[in-house]
């Protein structure tokens, strides 16, 4: 079976494929570079990651890849820019894309119950279990707990005590479910990210098309795409293929910091256990958005992000894809983001500067949150695009920090930190002239400052390191 069962389209996609690799021919200017270069060095080296990898596509335009660290910290290797890294999340794209080629094709309905699908058995000790839908699961509004995220959980102690240990996604859920309240009955519009979500759409797929996800994705994607840095390991293999960059981090019941390259990816599953590098996942993306994978239609599904994240008001859900609309910090994001022991990977479209940017930290306790919205900035600013402003009354020093911070030009009211994703983390009353606030608790990322006077608001971004 083809990606669309059409001959034609299979054609045009191998077309397609060879006319991107084609079109991008030109580096981008030696200012450019050098900026990014210094801006992902600085992150990397703030993050304590040993590795940081980078490409960012300007459509038409230029495409290149930026390095920065080493490959493990055994050899000291430099990146070169072609390692492999896992993904985590990002495979929830790779998913959803399957799912809708299979809705496209008539094997399954959107508006289905997980009950047409799944045994009694398992429908049964999930809450509102009879009444969820594909597109629910598709788009994070099913209401389910992840067994994963719950702090009670012994599932993350039991990975962080062996690895390599063989998890059982039926037997969680059978086990978990049961103690866990749904965060919300299910919903078309209030989604609450969950990756169990994604482990019942794998068995969903698996059901369906009679064999495993990860031979469905590889046919429908990986192969006709030729992708060949991309692999979906099998529930015994824990290895990855060479060259890869070492992924590290601590690991919280030894206490001592660990490689987790090779690991288990029975716990993530189908929701995250695709490994990739930048190159492989730039191809995925960008034929994706261009309708070569599933007809534009169900892309547009994808990127139609309405279901609101009510704990982080300025991300939105799509069918395997999220929004990040953050007007206040000039962002509009469209991708996904992946972590996953030892790795912290984003995918974005920036539609405001029509660029794909693709990175990865070796560690899960780093992020590029900051550096995406520096590179968003920096491209904006080149092209002439006028970012949000910040108000001259309000004054924050100093700025970026990492213990504590002055506030003045406001004298009464509150003050609220904002974080990238809209949410309020910290709020406190203004006292006087000169306002004191520890932000050492917080993530390193940017945020928004916002006071509220009573007669209106200041808004200023603060970075916190």
């Amino acid at each position: 079976m083809l990606i669309l069962t059409d001959m034609k389209r299979a054609i045009l996609l191998t077309f397609s494929i060879l006319m991107m690799t084609c079109a991008i021919a030109q580096l981008p200017k030696q200012s450019i570079i050098d900026t990014i270069q210094s801006y992902m060095d600085h992150q990397r080296s703030i993050q304590n990651a040993k590795g940081a990898l980078l490409k960012i596509e300007k459509v038409g335009a230029w495409s290149y890849k930026w390095t920065s660290g080493v490959t493990d910290t055994v050899t000291n290797t430099p990146l070169a820019g072609n390692e492999k890294f896992r993904i985590g999340s990002l495979s929830k794209m790779f998913l959803a894309t399957c799912v809708l080629n299979l809705v496209d094709e008539g094997f399954i309905s959107l508006n289905d119950t997980i009950g047409k699908w799944l045994s009694p058995a398992l429908v049964n000790v999930i809450p509102f279990g009879h009444s969820i839908t594909v597109r629910q699961l598709l788009n994070h509004t099913s209401g389910m707990a992840d067994p994963v995220d719950d702090p009670y959980s012994t599932i993350l102690t039991r990975f962080y005590q062996d690895p390599f240990y063989r998890f059982n996604t039926d037997t969680i859920m059978f086990n978990d479910f049961p103690q866990l309240p749904p965060t919300n009955p299910p919903s078309d519009t209030l989604a609450n990210y969950t990756n169990t979500g994604y482990w019942l759409l794998g068995k969903i797929v698996e059901r369906v098309t009679s064999m495993g996800y990860d031979q469905y994705i590889t046919e429908h994607i990986i192969t006709p795409l030729g992708l060949t840095n991309t692999w979906i390991p099998s529930y015994s293999d824990s290895s990855i293929s060479t060259p890869y960059m070492h992924g590290y981090g601590m690991n919280p019941v030894t206490e001592v910091m660990n490689d987790f390259s090779y690991q288990s990816i029975s716990l993530p599953y189908s929701a995250g256990s695709i490994y990739s590098n930048l190159d492989d996942l730039n191809v995925f993306f960008k034929n994706l958005r261009n309708g070569n994978i599933i007809p534009m239609n169900w892309v547009d599904s994808m990127q139609n992000c309405h279901a609101h994240n009510m704990a982080k008001p300025s991300m939105y859900y799509g069918y395997g894809m999220f929004r990040v609309l953050y007007p206040p910090l000039g962002l509009d994001w469209y991708g996904h983001t992946g972590g996953i022991a030892g790795y912290c990977t984003y995918m974005f479209y920036m539609p405001s500067v029509n660029s794909y940017v693709i990175c990865n930290f070796s560690s899960e306790e780093a992020s590029p949150q900051i550096l995406y919205q520096q590179i968003t900035a920096y491209l904006q600013s080149i092209e002439g695009i006028e970012g949000p402003s910040d108000d001259l009354s309000l004054k924050i020093s100093p700025n970026p920090a990492s213990g504590k911070i002055e506030i003045t030009g406001i004298k009464k009211g509150t003050i609220e930190i904002i974080d990238l994703f809209g949410s309020v983390v910290r709020s406190v009353a203004i006292s006087g002239d000169k306002t004191i606030v520890n932000v050492s608790g917080l993530a390193d990322g940017v945020y928004v400052i916002k006071a509220n006077t009573g007669n209106g608001t200041a808004i200023k971004k603060f970075v916190k390191e």
